[in-house]
């Protein structure tokens, strides 16, 4: 596999998590906060009941924040296809007479 496939499968990754968090927000949020509701109203001696919430509260939070990693690793991406493309397209008449006339003429 290139560079290029990878950086693509990336790209690929990074939009589709991104469409993930934009329908998903609402039920992160409405977890979290069911989470947090059941936290509050848990008995104090109830440590172990605590500790579940805990664990379950900081693996929502981790789902997403692998999501949003993977929607940035998707713009790095986009942007590194997007130099790999520019740096292999033949530059044209006017790039190359640019390039021969100095930036005081111009």
């Amino acid at each position: 596999m290139t560079n290029e496939d990878k950086l693509q499968l990336q790209l690929n990754r990074g939009s589709a998590a991104k469409q993930e968090l934009e329908i998903t927000k609402a039920a992160f949020e409405a977890v979290k906060k069911q989470y947090v509701d059941a936290w509050m109203q848990s008995d104090a001696r109830d440590t172990a009941g605590r500790e579940k919430v805990w664990v379950a509260t900081t693996i929502l939070s981790l789902v997403e924040k692998q999501l949003r990693q993977y929607v940035a690793d998707g713009r790095v991406a986009e942007t590194e296809l997007k130099k790999i493309k520019k740096a292999g397209e033949k530059p044209t008449v006017a790039d190359r007479v640019r390039a021969s006339v100095p930036n005081s003429w111009l």
